[in-house]
């Protein structure tokens, strides 16, 4: 969707502060909100895409006023109501045990690569990314839409998050990692010896 939450290349947000010795959670607030969404992800069944498509679902004010954390909970509170997880009455909502909160924050997990059927594009190969502007979640950039760029790697099958985040549903498409030279997004100002690498599903690009 073609939201406030896609900054992606605009001007006047100043630079983004770093301090490597800042605490995970300055607040305390903000860590039990982490351990809401880990917790809500065992009941909700760890829909990430949804989620994000929840906070760019915020008033356009609200999600420039908000922090990171605040999102965060703007879009557990927008879930838990939708799906009437939420309770007025404490005493009817069980607590998730702390044996499986412990095991899903400390499971090891993996990843095999599915490289199975037929990929359209392969690495060097031109693209383009289509212009493309649904009203639900898509994880195309609107700053690189309709520029050119080089396939860099395939990165085999992967579930298509437009599909996940309105239906739940797993969609497996071709996802590659693509090339854009910072010129060809911004023009003659930009550093010529920029690029902005994206991973983008199949679905967006088309051939150049």
């Amino acid at each position: 969707m073609d939201g406030i939450h896609d900054m992606g290349g605009m001007h006047g947000f100043g630079s983004i502060p770093i301090n490597e010795h800042e605490a995970v959670f300055p607040d305390s607030w903000q860590g039990r909100v982490f351990a809401c969404n880990l917790a809500l992800s065992i009941q909700t069944g760890g829909n990430v895409d949804r989620f994000r498509f929840l906070i760019e679902s915020m008033p356009p004010a609200e999600y420039l006023s908000a922090s990171y954390y605040e999102r965060w909970l703007a879009s557990m509170t927008e879930s838990i109501e939708a799906d009437g997880l939420l309770h007025v009455d404490p005493g009817e909502v069980v607590a998730v045990p702390p044996e499986i909160v412990q095991a899903l924050v400390n499971a090891p997990t993996g990843f095999v690569r599915d490289m199975s059927g037929e990929a359209a594009y392969k690495e060097g190969d031109p693209v383009r990314a289509r212009s493309l502007h649904p009203p639900g979640h898509i994880r195309l950039p609107r700053y690189v839409r309709g520029h050119t760029g080089l396939v860099v790697s395939d990165n085999g099958n992967h579930h298509l998050p437009d599909v996940r985040a309105a239906t739940g549903d797993i969609v497996m498409q071709r996802l590659y990692t693509v090339s854009f030279s910072a010129r060809e997004l911004w023009g003659e100002q930009a550093n010529q010896n920029d690029t902005v690498c994206l991973d983008l599903w199949e679905s967006y690009l088309e051939p150049a």
